[in-house]
């Protein structure tokens, strides 16, 4: 006959123990809480470039001119107000736009910076093309605004 074995009974673990495995806990909560917070920023960035192309397309110009920071300097070196007023009437000018954006991936720099790189189908009774395009976005006043536009 076996003799019967019992598990030997649990020993609370010590203090120290048990101590790290309730920061281990805190602090995976926190990656998981920096993480989900992570995920929301780049949802807003990639949700603000899309409407900023619906603007676009629409014709919207007081809109699409709004995701512009007051900071954004334009690729072409004018001032912004130069700027601002060709855009305008570049806006004007065809009877139908449409701005696709394809493939956007979006990187963030810290809690307000980001960068958005995306492929850019710009489609007018006027003019055609189709270019890479990277948007540099800061979170201003709880809005995600366009400060440099790079295209190529």
């Amino acid at each position: 006959m076996y003799p019967i074995t019992r598990p030997a009974a649990a020993r609370p673990a010590s203090e120290p123990e048990a101590a790290r495995s309730d920061q281990d806990k805190d602090q995976e909560l926190a990656r998981l809480q920096q993480q989900k917070e992570q995920q929301q920023r780049i949802a807003k960035v990639s949700e603000t470039v899309m409407d900023w192309a619906r603007s676009w397309s629409k014709k919207d110009v007081e809109a699409y001119l709004s995701y512009y920071d007051k900071a954004f300097v334009p690729p072409d070196g004018t001032s912004l107000d130069a700027w601002k007023a060709s855009r305008k009437a570049r806006l004007a000018k065809p009877r139908f736009i449409r701005v696709d954006i394809s493939n956007l991936s979006v990187t963030m720099h810290g809690a307000d910076h980001a960068q958005a790189s995306f492929i850019q189908n710009y489609l007018s009774d006027t003019y055609s093309d189709r270019v890479k395009k990277t948007l540099l976005l800061k979170l201003e006043t709880g809005r995600w605004l366009i400060v440099q536009e790079l295209t190529g």
